[in-house]
């Protein structure tokens, strides 16, 4: 989600070299330097994701919609001639990243994977600029990485347990961890002149490691199963995981040639790994009634 701005959002995500407005502590800190007195900017972004899964064996199923709200704010002040006017400082809060879906519980492509999936989290930026030059500007600060729920809903197979002795229906497990751990990011930008700006942001690689409870709901694993014991229809255990969230790099070149007429190229790159199997370790202690 690099959705951080209605104006980048305007310039197709586009803007690290025309860091021009609060929300520049996001994809290039360098520029918050150039913006006087204090200045405040709050966006309320609407997601709407929907996903598909195509297989001949199962049959093709779709997610139910799902519409996020992510806000963001941003605070920057310039104390002008007491640092002639070459510091600013800034702090900024947004979502870079998320997911969120819903799929039908008896989907048998989604049951025992997860129908429910989410990632929440925010960050907030404490941010530094500062003028080197009338050419160049440099900024950025560290990262407060804040995951607030991490896991999903899938089946439990109560059949691995009770079969061949008994048919029972699947129970369900829940899953919530929390997390945070503090990463950093950096801009430069570069005026050649009025016409030619280059810019260049960076962001950190972070693993962030979460840990809370997996619930086990409606085992139905009955009393005496199979010779002896008491039943177990709820069960709770602390686990732990880690999230991986990538590295980023954006190169820009913007062009004005005239104060109402401006064009823009950022190439963007990031570290992006597939996860295979996402692993929640359970922890040692936990009951079940």
């Amino acid at each position: 989600n690099a959705s951080f701005s209605a104006k980048q959002i305007a310039l197709s995500g586009a803007g690290t070299a025309t860091p021009d407005e609060p929300a520049a502590i996001s994809y290039n800190p360098a520029g918050i330097a150039d913006l006087p007195g204090v200045q405040f900017q709050g966006d309320v972004n609407f997601i709407s994701m929907l996903t598909w899964k195509d297989n001949d064996v199962t049959g093709n199923t779709r997610s139910s919609g799902t519409l996020s709200t992510v806000p963001t704010a941003y605070f920057t002040i310039n104390p002008g001639k007491i640092f002639c006017d070459k510091l600013a400082l800034g702090v900024g809060m947004d979502s870079p990243f998320g997911l969120m879906n819903k799929y039908n519980s008896n989907d048998p492509a989604a049951h025992y994977a997860g129908w429910r999936n989410y990632l929440k989290m925010y960050t907030i930026k404490p941010t530094i600029a500062y003028k080197v030059t009338d050419q160049l500007s440099i900024g950025g600060g560290p990262m407060w990485y804040r995951i607030y729920d991490f896991g999903g809903i899938q089946g439990y197979p109560n059949n691995l347990v009770t079969l061949p002795f008994i048919n029972t229906p699947d129970g369900q497990i829940r899953i919530n961890t929390a997390g945070n751990h503090w990463g950093w990011q950096m801009g430069t930008l570069f005026k050649l002149n009025e016409k030619h700006r280059f810019g260049y942001y960076f962001r950190s690689p972070v693993v962030v490691k979460t840990s809370g409870l997996a619930k086990v709901e409606n085992s139905n694993i009955p009393a005496g199963f199979p010779f002896f014991g008491v039943g177990l229809h709820n069960i709770e255990t602390g686990v732990h995981t880690k999230v991986s969230l990538p590295m980023n790099m954006t190169w820009a070149y913007a062009y004005q040639p005239t104060p109402k007429t401006h064009y823009e190229a950022d190439f963007t790159w990031s570290h992006w790994a597939t996860y295979k199997r996402q692993y929640f370790v359970n922890d040692s202690s936990g009951n079940a009634m």
